[in-house]
């Protein structure tokens, strides 16, 4: 009795396992999509990142670039997806951290042949925020020393040019 059930539990546990796995989309990153791009050509693949650059709207629909920090993916998506989006990544900010579910296209016969993914789900998993970049006071003194150097070598130029001038000129001869 006890080893069927150990048995039947194992069984459960085993088709909850491969059942489970089937039915959510494994994230799969930029590296992966770009060397085995004909095995994901024309499959539903879910891709998370940073948006970085601009968010570009283009009618109802439009571009954004989504870095995973090995490499970027171009995703197409709904005008309603890209208004979710309030902060994409640059100097000055963190961009918001997206997961997207769509298709993926090695070469996208609608976009002039490039590799992207067509959202069909677009999720901000963690909202970025803006990036405040304090002063490295060393480096600002280094600079202002630098500064200070090349002015007074500056100056040492302009008195030794004015000197030699002075110098170079021939003694004025004074009529008796």
């Amino acid at each position: 009795m006890f080893k069927k059930r150990v048995l039947q539990l194992f069984f459960i546990c085993l088709f909850l396992a491969i059942f489970s796995s089937s039915l959510c989309a494994e994230g799969v990153s930029s590296m992966e999509l770009i060397r085995n791009a004909e095995k994901y050509n024309g499959e539903t693949v879910t891709y998370e990142g940073e948006v970085i650059g601009d968010v570009m709207c283009r009618g109802e629909y439009g571009w954004i670039n989504v870095s995973d920090g090995e490499s970027v993916i171009g995703i197409w998506c709904k005008r309603e997806d890209l208004e979710k989006i309030k902060f994409a990544g640059s100097y000055k900010t963190k961009g918001d951290k997206v997961r997207i579910s769509g298709i993926f296209n090695r070469c996208c016969s609608q976009h002039q042949g490039g590799l992207d993914i067509h959202a069909q789900e677009l999720e901000v998993v963690e909202s970025g925020r803006e990036i405040v970049h304090s002063l490295n006071m060393k480096k600002a003194q280094l600079v202002g020393i630098l500064a200070i150097a090349a002015l007074g070598f500056l100056l040492l130029s302009i008195l030794r040019n004015s000197s030699l001038k002075e110098s170079s000129e021939p003694p004025s001869s004074s009529p008796d």
